[in-house]
Order: C-alpha cells, then sequence, then structure tokens
C-alpha cells in the first residue's frame, strides 16, 4: 500500500465510494489516495497543514446535519458527494508533538466538496438499532 508513498506514512481509515474505489487516509502522510478498482492511485487529497490523516466516509444530507450540531459551515450535497476527513494531533499515539507547529491543522475535521467527481458507495446493511 505504499507504491511511492512517503516513508514512515501508513494507511489508516478507508471508506468506498459507489464505482469500487478505496479511499484511504494516510497516517503521518498529510493526504487521501483514491485506489481505482485495477489498484492504480488516481486520486489524491493533499492536506498540507494536517499530519496525521485519520478517517474518511461520505456524506450529504443526513451528513451536512451532523456538520451543524458539530457546529460547522453545511456543505451543499445531497447525494453522498461530500467527503468528511478526521485528522490527528502531532502528538497522538505516541506521536511528536513538537511537530504541531508545522502542522496546525492536524486534529481538525475537514469536509471536502466532491459534487459531480464521486459520491459513497451504498450501504451493504441497514443500521438496526
Amino acid at each position: 500500500m505504499s507504491q511511492g508513498l512517503p516513508e514512515g506514512t501508513y494507511p489508516d481509515g478507508l471508506c468506498i465510494d459507489k464505482d469500487g474505489g478505496v479511499w484511504s487516509a494516510r497516517w503521518g502522510g498529510s493526504r487521501i489516495i483514491r485506489y481505482s478498482r485495477d489498484g492504480e492511485m488516481d486520486v489524491e487529497v493533499f492536506f498540507p497543514k494536517a499530519l496525521n490523516i485519520t478517517a474518511c466516509t461520505f456524506g450529504g444530507k443526513q451528513a451536512a446535519a451532523l456538520a451543524i450540531h458539530a457546529s460547522l459551515t453545511p456543505r451543499a450535497g445531497p447525494n453522498g458527494d461530500q467527503l468528511y476527513v478526521t485528522t490527528a494531533h502531532c502528538g497522538a499515539c505516541g506521536g511528536d508533538a513538537t511537530r504541531q507547529a508545522d502542522y496546525p491543522d492536524s486534529g481538525n475535521l475537514f469536509v471536502v466538496d466532491l459534487s459531480g467527481a464521486f459520491v459513497g458507495g451504498e450501504w451493504r446493511f441497514k443500521f438496526a438499532g
């Protein structure tokens, strides 16, 4: 899963889009990589001021309601075409907290507008709770 990515970066959380692409958050890599069904890297979303990218998930109308609850600016896109991205502080999990000054957005939540480009995959099972 490194395929020429910077040394010391690792895949963390992931999600899948409707085309079967795998979106992989890169711990220590400041980015999310999309792998096509063929295993090729075809999209990179770079976060220059966040080091540890921890997870990503697609959302839309329901995710916008979550954003309002979290006091974030809601984004348009009821079609599951918003990518929600979590990050961790540089000092998390035994990391080097002194790097936080270089990556001040580490620990923040991001919303990436993918309108017209990608949509999250369908849930295979409904939540029973």
